[in-house]
């Protein structure tokens, strides 16, 4: 869901001959305010974050260091994680879910012919089937995102408190076509922020017939890849078909096969795209994260605004502050 306009705005646009430049005009000031917010050395997330700065571990600090130098790291849930409660809690949860009628049917329809239509992600299936979808502050999938281990890296990595905008569970549908590649199978940058993670949690074997996530490292905004097809706020970019082949090297992408239980750290205002799955599905929890200046809605919604009793300075910033 992109930002939202004021209704005066939304009003002008629609002008003749005049609604273009009213469009450009309020997206170069959304553009303004985010920057503004990341040039401010005192605003209260930086402030948090110094107050409570956390100490890495080994394996947190060999992800945040990748992570800082080409913008992509993996780990193994069992390097990350002391035990797999949480694992064990959201597994079945997703099986239920990936095995239900209602999904079997879904991928029925689209390898039946639905595909010929599809003009964005239809084949993806998504657990939140719906925008603003509620969570309970006991969801093994909200949880699981809130967790130290991995909020201490992505709040390293921004240098200050970062909110939890997206949680879901995707599963892709695999097909085998010669049909024009779609939504994120194409090479973009997302458009939330200046500075994204998007930790993805790998719950099925993912390998090159599954369509793992491909990036290309050093692409972020001020690296050696930064300028080609910037990011343009508030909307970021999609490469046209074919171009990051011919103008990037192989040697600088990453493509993420991995086996289940693989964390990826990514900041995906990086050029990347999700690659097409063939004959294996791809069945993976992820998590976005963003900072407070973030210029787009948050995609999901609590049953309650009461923070817990408990709940860490970290947590409890990603979600109610």
């Amino acid at each position: 869901m992109p930002p939202s306009r004021p209704a005066l705005i939304n009003l002008l646009i629609r002008i003749p001959q005049l609604g273009g430049k009213i469009r450009a005009i309020h997206d170069a000031w959304l553009r303004h305010r985010i920057d503004t917010y990341w040039r401010t050395d005192h605003n209260k997330a930086r402030q948090l974050f110094e107050k409570n700065k956390p100490h890495l571990n080994d394996v947190q600090q060999c992800v945040l260091t990748d992570l800082n130098e080409c913008g992509i790291a993996q780990v193994h849930f069992d390097e990350l994680f002391a035990d797999r409660r949480l694992w064990d809690e959201l597994s079945p949860q997703v099986d239920r879910w990936s095995k239900s009628d209602a999904i079997r049917e879904n991928e029925r329809r689209y390898l039946e012919g639905y595909y010929r239509e599809a003009k964005w992600k239809e084949y993806i299936m998504m657990m939140t089937q719906e925008e603003g979808e509620t969570f309970s502050i006991g969801s093994p999938l909200l949880q699981l995102g809130l967790q130290p281990v991995i909020l201490d890296i992505v709040n390293s990595y921004f240098g200050m408190q970062a909110k939890l905008f997206h949680l879901d569970v995707w599963k892709t549908i695999p097909l085998s076509c010669d049909g024009p590649l779609t939504g994120s199978q194409r090479w973009h940058r997302d458009p939330e922020d200046l500075k994204l993670v998007k930790v993805f949690l790998y719950l099925s074997d993912v390998d090159q017939a599954a369509g793992p996530l491909h990036y290309i490292r050093y692409s972020r905004r001020g690296d050696e890849y930064g300028n080609f097809w910037p990011q343009k706020l508030p909307y970021g970019r999609v490469v046209p078909s074919d171009e990051v082949e011919k103008k990037i090297p192989r040697t600088d992408w990453t493509i993420c096969s991995a086996p289940a239980g693989t964390f990826v750290f990514v900041d995906t205002t990086g050029l990347h795209m999700g690659g097409r799955a063939s004959k294996n599905q791809r069945l993976f929890a992820t998590w976005g994260f963003a900072s407070q200046g973030m210029i787009w809605p948050r995609c999901f919604k609590l049953d309650s605004l009461i923070v817990p009793q408990g709940l860490p300075a970290a947590a409890r910033y990603a979600l109610f502050d």
